[in-house]
């Protein structure tokens, strides 16, 4: 963690630092599971809404931690993180259609990300 996230004002049960990490490691694991699920399953032409949900998902998870502890910008970050809720939560429900185990391994992903969106909103007011 960097000095800035160090300096901020947090809610009094934001997990320590090294509960993230574990939680992301489980989380991945079970996105690349779920999504290996899904593409082993399907033809090629009914693969695009399901991609292009997992890869814009993807493509926010991996935003919000520059946008948040790079360049300090809460604000932009609960957006992305917003975002990043809607698409996990549409990825999910696209999943479960082809694969209940593959919905039911994207189910702690949307909880996660709603956490995720109240520390960053507290994290916004309380600084």
């Amino acid at each position: 963690m960097n000095n800035w996230y160090q300096s901020l004002i947090k809610p009094e049960i934001t997990p320590p630092a090294i509960f993230f990490s574990v939680v992301w490691m489980f989380l991945y694991i079970f996105m690349a599971v779920s999504f290996a699920i899904v593409f082993s399953d399907l033809k090629f032409r009914d693969k695009t809404v399901p991609l292009s949900l997992f890869l814009i998902q993807l493509a926010l998870n991996l935003l919000w931690s520059p946008v948040f502890f790079l360049w300090h910008n809460v604000v932009l970050a609960l957006c992305i993180a917003i975002l990043l809720f809607i698409f996990v939560l549409a990825t999910t429900i696209v999943f479960f259609k082809h694969s209940k185990i593959a919905g039911f391994l994207f189910i702690p992903y949307v909880i996660w990300c709603g956490c995720a969106i109240w520390l960053n909103y507290k994290i916004l007011i309380l600084n």
